[in-house]
Formats: structure tokens, sequence, C-alpha cells
């Protein structure tokens, strides 16, 4: 009878330790639902008018780039005209034989045709100012959203709740390969 008991003994360890195991497992799955919650809450969360300008400013930063390298291209490439890339054409497309100025050489009416975009690489605060100015006047007091932290503190947040995210999903794994060995020998 000794055996019998030794065995339930050790049963019972087992099965204590596996409870345990299966508890810590339950315990991080619900902390890393929480923290992916706090992390969809802050993705969630309306921006402030000045956080709205900082986007506002990276987009008319990247429309003027995106302008100027489409126009940049457009030297480069043959053109449907001329069947020739600025590059390659002669002289006299640039200047007339008196000495005068071609009319439109660079063709920059006809290469910039989206009058904003060019705005936005030519005079990119101007454009920004100008928005964010008729911005106050029309939506300032309904904007709102003050009550929100603002981007930059919303991603060191992001960035903590990231890494305790990965913390925890290690954890995880490993919970879960220790339940696993444990049922798995009981398996065989």
């Amino acid at each position: 009878m000794n055996i019998v008991s030794d065995i339930k003994a050790a049963l019972a360890t087992i099965s204590g330790s596996l409870t345990g195991l299966k508890e810590q497992l339950a315990t991080t799955n619900q902390q890393i639902a929480g923290a992916n919650a706090k992390l969809q809450a802050l993705y969630d969360a309306p921006l402030s008018l000045e956080d709205y300008g900082i986007y506002l400013k990276a987009t008319i930063a990247q429309r003027g780039d995106s302008e100027l390298r489409t126009w940049a291209l457009e030297r480069v490439q043959p053109h449907p005209s001329y069947g020739k890339a600025y590059a390659e054409l002669p002289w006299s497309r640039f200047e007339e034989a008196n000495g005068d100025l071609a009319s439109n050489p660079m063709m920059l009416a006809m290469t910039l045709p989206n009058t904003f975009d060019a705005m936005c690489f030519f005079m990119p605060d101007v454009v920004y100012e100008k928005l964010m100015e008729r911005l106050r006047e029309v939506a300032g007091r309904r904007w709102n959203n003050t009550e929100y932290p603002p981007v930059a503190e919303r991603r060191q947040q992001r960035d903590s709740l990231q890494d305790e995210l990965k913390t925890l999903q290690v954890k995880r794994a490993d919970l879960m390969a220790q339940i696993e060995a444990i049922t798995g020998e009981f398996k065989k």
C-alpha cells in the first residue's frame, strides 16, 4: 500500500502543479488582453487639433516631395510631344535664335498639373499655416479632444505596452510549454 500512497501523492503534486500553471496561464492571458485593450484605446482616442496639425504638416511635406519626384522623373522620360527626354532636347527647344527664351521650354504648366501638390512643394509652411488658421477658425472650439493624451505621450505608452506584451507572450509560451510537457507525459 505504500506504493499506492506514493503514487497518489505524486499525482496530487503533479495535479497541483498543473493547476497552478493553468492559473498562471489564465492570468497571463488576461494581462495580455488588458494590454491589448489599452493599446486599442490609445489608437481609438481622437487627436487634438495640435496633433492633427503634426500629421497635416507631414502630409503636406509628403505631397510636395511626391510632386518633386514626379516632376524630376518627367525630365528623364521621353516627353509625349517630342518623343525624347528633356535631357535629349536640342538647345533650340529652350532658346529662340534671337536669344529669347522659347515659350514654356520647361513645360511647367503641363508637368505640374496638381496645383495643391505644387504649392505643397514650393511653400509648405504657407499651406500649413493657412490650412491650420482656417481650421482653427471653423472648428477650433468644436474640435476639443484635449482630454486625451498627446500623440507623443501615446507613442511612449504604446512602446511600453508593446514591451510588456512581448514579455507576457514569452511568459505565456513558457507556461504553455510546461503544461504541454506535463500533459504530454500522460498521453504516452
